[in-house]
Parts: structure tokens; sequence; C-alpha cells
């Protein structure tokens, strides 16, 4: 299929048949036909060797290397649902190709001293082996623009190797050419029904064509190698590489109305076949100008011609749009390789030099682009290698379209970006279940005499180090016993949180909120029982950072906040004492809801438009409070308490990355466990009763220590 082309190294040899000698330097692209990249070019943060696009650009996939040992695995990256890798535990993996809409993957498992597993993945079921020939090894090439067919090789129970083709109904043998025993199927057409190959025959391997259950032989160029690499998406036209009589390593192409043809060389005596475009009328690559390798460009009509060098030394063309306008690749440039997109209008130019002339500001510091290994079927597409192997993506539009959306963004921090904003929610449940446990998580320090109230104004101020989160809260409030062992509180209160999420990202939550209680005696027993409600109305104010190009930037966003939440506590009031200690245990459970109103970011390059989103918690607790009378007017106060989140992740968040596409963040983990301690004094002050008390506990949903402070009037 024309979205299905193998890019050869540099130094690359022809494609060798045998299990062993699957190629990590080639790369099969899919080149996107309708893309929805912003504007930019995106440092996808990955180790990554080789790239590969969906047709409708929503899905970039990589092999990319993980660890000392220099292993290659493989993974795919969406906008909806980040990076994700395609792994099987202890094992390597090699994706080969995706589908047109990327939701479906192929690729071969190598095994460490065992053999190789060709398979078929999808996010929702993972890696799915592909059956066999009876033999005990397989390999998967390319995959049919549905993702429906698949094609590679197996090996037979004898030990020889078919190119195979899979479906639905299993896997099918293609056979061989006439006195062959060994062949392999490298790509397919988009339908799947036209498979290209090789086939070994004796000493040299023929190229293939495969249509309507017939295998047919395509010819050579004079030599005993060839082998073809790619077919258009009709499955009319074929390319691939073959020896002359010289034992030249040549580019030929083939069409179902003439035969295998040379298409010729710059000057030199070798050929390197890149890529065929969608509509079969372009092929890209290298070749041979007599003192160096060039890139190239044939077309039928205009034959070879010579891309050029943007160094001083050669260039390789390893990609081409659908209608072969667009070519892309590298050249060299001293000790390092470089990116560069070509047009017939602009001649070769650096990627950067692309994006620049398109309205993007570049930090070239940041942008080093080393290959670009990929185009999209409109040509603003481009996808590759950085200097520092990362895997980029960039867009730019037309000449003078400006930069509003353009850049360039490192995926890593992007997604931090992402998962930072995404946890705001959370911070406000934090925040309130500090309130609810702090300002009011000692209600047996404010009971108040039968037929008598009182007056109080306190707050909490805490800190989270792992986010980098303050957090507080002022209020005032009324509690009054109206008899029979009830009282009841009223407060009314404004509470804050802050987090510094990085590269200048900010968020800030504020929100006025009313907390109605009731203490109530329980029988005859110092038993209490506090029920308390929580109401909060606010909004927060959210600046997302990241690097846009290089360079800092924020997207920022506004939206409502609605809180609702409860909290029922149990206390043995002075169960026991200890000299002039008095010990009282106490239990509770608390429940918050917060919910965002979903909003659109502003600015930045690359704003999102966030979904309503609903987080929720229940905690239960259970502690001793110390109470050590040290004189008539002055107290110390002493609690230990355990708590137990009942939830174990935050709900998902989703919403859409604006010009590319929609996303759905999977919900964060929550720490379940953690321990509170907490020491303070209560002393008689003026006309009434302070309180501090300094809290701090274990990694956990609380903030990491905190101050509650409170000064009340019995009148």
């Amino acid at each position: 299929m024309e979205r299905r082309v193998s890019i050869a190294s540099r130094n690359s040899a022809p494609l060798n048949a045998g299990f062993r000698h699957l190629r990590l330097a080639s790369v099969i692209l899919l080149i996107t036909a309708s893309p929805t990249w912003a504007n930019g070019l995106t440092d996808l943060g990955l180790l990554g060797d080789e790239t590969f696009l969906s047709a409708d650009g929503t899905t970039l996939g990589s092999i990319y290397r993980l660890g000392s040992d220099g292993q290659y695995y493989s993974g795919i990256w969406t906008a909806k649902n980040g990076f994700q890798t395609i792994s099987v535990a202890g094992e390597r993996t090699i994706l080969s190709s995706l589908s047109a809409d990327g939701n479906v993957a192929a690729g071969t498992v190598l095994s460490a001293g065992g053999p190789t597993t060709a398979f078929r993945w999808t996010r929702e079921l993972g890696i799915q082996t592909l059956a066999s020939l009876g033999g005990a090894e397989t390999l998967a090439h390319d995959i049919s623009a549905d993702g429906k067919v698949i094609v590679g090789a197996s090996k037979l129970a004898n030990g020889d190797q078919h190119a195979v083709r899979w479906t639905n109904q299993g896997v099918a043998d293609l056979g061989t050419l006439a006195g062959s025993t060994h062949s392999y199927a490298l790509a397919t057409s988009a339908d799947g029904a036209v498979v290209v190959g090789g086939s070994v025959m004796g000493s040299g391997t023929r190229a293939f064509r495969w249509a309507d259950g017939t295998m047919s032989d395509l010819g050579t160029l004079g030599g005993s190698f060839t082998v073809a690499k790619a077919v258009s998406a009709s499955g009319k036209t074929v390319a691939g590489e073959s020896y002359n009589s010289l034992s030249q390593t040549r580019t030929f192409v083939w069409t179902t109305e003439s035969a295998m043809r040379d298409i010729g060389t710059l000057g030199g005596s070798r050929t390197y076949f890149s890529n065929l475009s969608s509509d079969g009328t372009t092929i890209v690559g290298a070749s041979d100008t007599g003192t160096a390798s060039h890139a190239y460009r044939w077309t039928a009509t205009s034959g070879m011609s010579d891309l050029g060098t943007l160094g001083d030394g050669g260039s390789w063309a390893f990609a081409v749009n659908a209608d072969g306008s667009v070519v892309v690749g590298e050249f060299d440039l001293g000790q390092r390789n470089r990116g560069f997109r070509w047009t017939q209008a602009t001649g070769m130019q650096t990627i950067e030099q692309w994006l620049d002339a398109n309205g993007v500001a570049i930090d070239p510091a940041s942008s080093q682009v080393a290959y670009a290994e990929a185009v999209s079927d409109d040509g603003k597409v481009v996808a590759g290698i950085l200097l520092n192997d990362h895997t980029f993506i960039a867009r730019a539009g037309e000449p003078g379209s400006g930069g509003s959306t353009s850049g360039m963004i490192d995926l890593q921090e992007f997604s931090a970006s992402l998962d930072a904003t995404a946890a705001a929610p959370a911070a406000a449940l934090a925040n309130t279940d500090m309130i609810l446990n702090g300002a009011h998580g000692s209600p047996m320090r404010n009971l108040v005499p039968e037929g008598r109230y009182s007056v109080w104004a306190g707050g909490d101020y805490g800190q989270q180090d792992d986010t980098d989160a303050d957090q507080g809260s002022l209020e005032v409030g009324v509690a009054t016993n109206i008899g029979n062992g009830v009282q009841l509180n009223v407060a009314l209160g404004r509470s804050y949180a802050e987090s510094e999420t990085g590269l200048g990202g900010e968020t800030k939550l504020r929100g006025t909120y009313l907390m109605p209680e009731a203490i109530i005696k329980l029988g005859t027993l110092p038993l209490y029982a506090t029920v308390s409600g929580f109401y909060s109305s606010g909004d927060a104010d959210i600046d997302r950072g990241y690097r846009n190009a290089g360079n800092i930037v924020q997207s920022h966003g506004e939206t409502d906040i609605t809180i609702v939440g409860g909290k029922l506590r149990l206390d043995w009031l002075n169960a026991f004492t200890v000299a002039s200690t008095a010990f009282t245990p106490y239990t509770s459970v608390g429940h918050v809801e917060v919910k965002f109103d979903g909003y659109t970011e502003t600015g930045g390059g690359f704003p999102v438009r966030w979904d309503d989103r609903t987080e929720r918690t229940t905690t239960g607790r259970v502690g001793m409070d110390a109470v050590h009378t040290f004189n008539p007017t002055v107290s110390l106060l002493g609690r230990l308490e355990g708590v137990h989140r009942f939830d174990d992740k935050s709900d998902s968040a989703s919403g859409e990355l604006l010009g590319l596409s929609t996303f759905e963040l999977p919900g964060q983990a929550y720490r379940q466990n953690w321990v509170r301690a907490a020491v303070g004094a209560e002393a008689a002050l003026g006309g009434g009763v302070g309180s501090v008390m300094l809290n701090g506990t274990s990694e956990g949903g609380d903030a990491d220590y905190w101050l509650a402070l409170n000064y009340k009037w019995l009148l």
C-alpha cells in the first residue's frame, strides 16, 4: 500500500529474507491523509529510532530504546490517550505498521533466545498473537488501511518460510515463486488485496506481486537480487530495489501496464529506494552522484531529479507525500545529520527554516531535527527524530498564516502540564478535607453549656510539598446549645489553594463556604455524634505552563467550582484519664464532591478545552485526642490518627487539544493510607480561649503539615 514504505539506513544492504535479519534501521511509515495536528514542532520525548503516523493524523508510533542495554521497544501516542507501550513482559517489540485511523497496529515480538512472533495490537485488546503456518516463527510487516489485513512471513513445520496474509479468517499461505522455498511479504495495497515482497531462489531473490490468489514474478534488472518494497494504494504500481548485471543496487518501478524498469542514477552507479507516493507517480530515496549520495525524486514524466544538499556531505530522502510534491529526509552537516523538507517552490529547507517561513518562532537550541522520516499526504505534517534522539512531529500552514496556534511542544512537558491541570479538583478536595478535619476537627474542644452560645474566628494554613501547594481557610462561626444534648454550629468562611505546576504554570482556587453542624449527646454516656455539612461556591484561575518552540508560555483558563460534602464523627469524651491527661477516642467518615465546570483555555499556542468534571472522595478516620491540663488556664493538646481513603484513584479528565483531537486522561492513583499526628496548646486569653494545633502527616491526601488556629468567646 502507498502508506507503507520501508526506509533504509544510509548504509543499508538489501533486506535479508531470514528471520534473524529484521532490520531495526528500517522504518514503516504511515502517511497521514487528513492530518489533525496543530501547527508547530512537537517533541514527543521518546528515544525514537523509527516513527509512524496514522492516516488520520491522530496517532504516532515509535520504536525506541529503553535502558542501558539499548533494547528496542514500541509504543503508541495519541492526544486522547497519551503514550502507551506495546509490550510483552521481558520481551522486545518491533512496531511495523498502523492502520489508517491508528486503532490497529502490527509488529513482531523478539523473544530473547526464542522465536519471533507476529502480533496484531489494539488499545482495547492489547497484543494478539497471529497464527503460524506450523512453524515456530512469524513476522508482521504491513497492515491494510482498515486494519483487517496484515502481511508478513511465517515458518512452516519443515523450516521453510512463506509469505502470509492474516485476516479474521486466519492465516493464508501465499506460497512462493516456482523453484523457491522461502518468501516474505513486505507491503500491501490499501484494501489488502495486493501483496508484494520477495521470494528466495537459489543464491538470489526475486520480487513478487500477489493478487487474486496468484503470485507473479516481477523480473529483475539483470542481477540475482530484486525485492518489492512498496505498492500503491490501488495495487497497480510496485517499487523496490534490484541488482543490475554488475551487482549494483538500483531502484525499479513496475506497473500493471509496463514491465520492471530501472529509474536510473544521478551519475553514479547505485540508487536506493525509500518511498513510493500514494498515487504511485513518485519515488524518492538516495543515489550516487559519483562523489556522494544525494536525495532524489523520480517521476515517470521528469525522470531523476537531484534534490541537492544543505551541508558539506550527502543527503537522503526518506518519504514523500501523496501526490509527490513534498519530500522529507536528512542531509549531512559536519559530524551530524539534519532533517529537511523539499518542494519545487522552496527547494531543500531545514525543518526549522520551513517552520520559520510559515510564522513559527523557533528556538534553535530546542529544535535540532536530525531526521525527517514521515510526511503527511498534504505535506503539512512532518515527523522524525531530533538530535537528542527524541521523536518529533511538526506542522505549519501556508506562508503568512501566522503562528497563533503554532510552535513546538515537548510531549513529556506538555503531558505533565495536562496532568498537573487535571489534578486541580484533587487540590480542592484536599483543601476541603483540611477544613473538615482541621478547623472543624476538634468538636469536643468547642462544646457550649446548655443555654449559652459562643462565637469564634479561626482557620487553617497548610502545605503539600509533593505538589508545591499552599492551602488555607479563614472563617467565623457561632454555636449554641439548645438543650436536650443538642448543640448547633454554623460557620462562614473563605478558602484558597495555590500550587506551582512548573514552567510558570499556576493553579489558584478560591471559594466561599458555609458549614452547618450539629453535635448530639448520645444517651447517658459521654458519647457525642457530630454531623457536619459543607457547601462552597468558588472559582479556579489556572495557568498551564509548557514550552512552545522552546519558549516558556502559558495557556490560561478560568472556571467555576462547586463543592459539597459532609462528615459524621463519633467521640467518646474523656473515655479514660492518666494522671492529668484525658484521652478521647474518635472515629469519623467524610465524603466530598468537587465539580469543575468545563472551560476553554486561551493563549500559549496549544490551548485545551476541558470538559465538566466531578471529583469525589470518601475517607475514614480513627484516632485519639489527648488533653493534658497544665494549669487551670493552659492545656496541652495532642492527636494521633490513622486515615484510609476508600477511593484508589481520581476520576478521568477529558477535553480537546484544540486543533488536534479529543483526549481522555486516566485517573491518577491516590495514596490510600496515611497517619496524622498533631500537637498544640489551648489557653485562656483576654476574654476568650485561643488554641493552636500543628498537624503533620505521612504522605497521603492531607497537607503534609498545617497549622490550625482558633479563638472563641463564650457568651
